[in-house]
């Protein structure tokens, strides 16, 4: 009964559908029901033209309706594609930031880990020396 509504972006939303109760789709039915239904070889001429006439306005009422849902969904087909490559850019850009920050030199890494394995070792020797001093021993 309605069109679906999608969000594209954080401020952006586009009628991604089309309802079969929009304006065109009721008149091409509508002409529809009036040609195949009414037996218009039963009524006189004058009506048999009013009747075919109305049946061609509709007709072409519908048929540039449903242009325009045509175009306005192609508008909202491009809106969406723009949309889309806005998106890649975004993961490309951040997916680069995100390498950079994770990427890791090993020989700057080899060189951090035996600095810290120096340090840790200093501190247990240091650590070892402190437990051997004692008061007892000074006196």
């Amino acid at each position: 009964d309605k069109a679906i509504d999608s969000r594209i972006s954080l401020t952006e939303t586009v009628e991604t559908s089309a309802s079969a109760n929009a304006s065109p789709i009721r008149a091409l039915a509508m002409a529809y029901v009036m040609a195949s239904d009414l037996d218009l070889s039963s009524f006189p001429a004058d009506v048999q033209e009013v009747a075919s006439n109305r049946i061609a306005g509709l007709l072409g009422a519908a048929s540039k309706g449903l242009v325009d849902m045509q175009a306005d969904l192609g508008r909202s087909q491009a809106k969406i594609t723009d949309a889309n490559t806005r998106l890649e850019a975004q993961r490309t850009l951040l997916a680069t930031q995100i390498g950079g920050m994770e990427s890791v030199d090993p020989a700057e890494a080899k060189t951090r880990i035996d600095q810290l394995t120096t340090q840790v070792q200093i501190s247990y020797s240091l650590t070892s020396e402190l437990r051997q001093l004692s008061l007892v021993a000074y006196l």
